[in-house]
């Protein structure tokens, strides 16, 4: 279109220009300008009809192509449109929202959707409704549909009132597996509460990116700490962790980051708020790494052991007693020298010298973290002459080497 021109100029320019494309039969000079000119105005009304009827069918093919795809785009939507009148009665819907009420679509029209929700949620179903028609904020509405012969459904709603104001236009998300499996990570979570509650275990889960920490609840109170008093990082804990435990400690953690061992495991002393020291065995585990293997994210567990140390200390105690009052008695009864009966060779003379360190430190109450820093030898190491030690002596737990070690008299050596 030129400037200052109209359609029905610009459609007569085109038409004329059609026409001159057209030759015309030989006529006498007046009859034929006459002729010529009626001539010539109809061609170019007709022309013009012509231009008229194909942009007609453009624009019509064009609007058919554009009510198809939105047919398209709506019945096959992935989530259930609706149309609403004011009552709640279902106006139009797509296949989606159809296959979500449980009935075919064309026996939807005319009936309320609020039937198809369950009947104790129906209210909320009303409050929403009366929202949308009457501008108020609308607050989420999750309903749950219920169609006879239907499993039950659960799905998050909203609406908007439709230019008419008589009207709304509603969707429906189906949020029902969603719903389950929040179901089955809340009953989940229960159990892992009612294990730790009576495990006494607390959970950590460490980035070790930013250092950042999230203990549950049971870290600050096993400290004498209010829940939001302890600041959240690796950094922190090294400063409680006692001094003559923190290399053990940190040498564990850093051969698991490294990947040398497959879990963590430290046996420290953490001080107390009210200055006390309490023993603490922590483990836990590397569960996500980059694509260069550098660990990303560690979690674990926590227990206060101080009982079990102190219960270990006074048996150790005992022992000792014991074993002192097994020796006196054996030197009492000891038969004459003169007899030249030679006394029997002791269990510990079969051990070698390297298990007899491991079997005196373990003995003296040292972790296997302690006794890799004090010998210079991987954690990996001392377990495996813990577990030969316990096959070669027929024992069967740390105790047993411990009053193996005392009845010996290693500790003495």
């Amino acid at each position: 279109m030129t400037s200052g021109s109209t359609p029905d100029d610009d459609l007569r320019r085109s038409a004329e220009s059609r026409l001159n494309g057209i030759s015309q039969p030989a006529l006498p000079l007046q009859a034929a300008l006459d002729a010529q000119r009626l001539v010539h105005e109809l061609q170019v009304h007709q022309i013009e009809l012509e231009l008229q009827n194909e942009e007609l069918r453009a624009s019509r093919a064009q609007r058919e192509a554009l009510l198809a795809r939105y047919t398209e785009l709506y019945d096959f939507a992935p989530v259930g449109y609706f149309t609403l009148a004011r009552d709640g009665t279902i106006l139009q819907t797509n296949l989606l929202g159809a296959s979500l009420l449980g009935i075919e679509r064309s026996n939807q029209q005319g009936r309320r959707f609020g039937l198809f929700v369950e009947a104790a949620q129906r209210p909320c179903f009303n409050l929403f409704m009366e929202q949308v028609f009457t501008g108020q904020p609308r607050l989420p509405c999750e309903l749950q549909l219920g169609a006879e012969g239907n499993a039950p459904l659960v799905v998050d709603m909203k609406a908007t009132l439709a230019p008419d104001g008589q009207t709304c236009h509603a969707v429906a998300v189906d949020i029902t597996a969603r719903k389950l499996a929040e179901a089955e990570l809340r009953i989940s979570e229960e159990r892992l509460a009612m294990a730790l509650a009576g495990s006494g275990l607390g959970l950590w889960d460490w980035e070790v990116k930013s250092d950042r920490v999230v203990c549950d609840e049971r870290w600050p109170a096993t400290l004498g700490y209010a829940a939001g008093e302890l600041p959240s990082s690796l950094s922190d804990w090294k400063l409680r962790v006692h001094p003559d435990d923190l290399a053990a400690a940190t040498a564990a953690l850093g051969a698991h980051l490294n990947g040398d061992t497959g879990e963590y495991e430290s046996e420290h002393r953490v001080r107390h708020k009210n200055g006390h020291w309490i023993w603490l065995l922590a483990r836990g585990k590397v569960i996500a790494r980059n694509a260069a293997g550098e660990p990303l994210r560690m979690a674990g567990t926590f227990l206060d052991i101080s009982h079990n140390k102190r219960l270990a200390r006074e048996s150790s105690g005992l022992l000792q007693k014991i074993e002192g009052l097994l020796h006196d008695a054996a030197r009492v009864s000891k038969p004459d020298a003169s007899t030249g009966t030679p006394p029997p060779g002791k269990p510990s003379d079969a051990l070698s010298r390297r298990q007899k360190q491991i079997l005196k430190l373990i003995a003296s109450g040292c972790t296997s973290a302690d006794i890799a820093v004090k010998l210079e030898i991987a954690p990996l190491t001392v377990a495996a002459h813990r577990r030969e030690l316990m096959r070669k002596l027929d024992l069967h737990s740390v105790a047993d080497l411990t009053r193996f070690a005392i009845q010996e008299r290693l500790l003495d050596d």
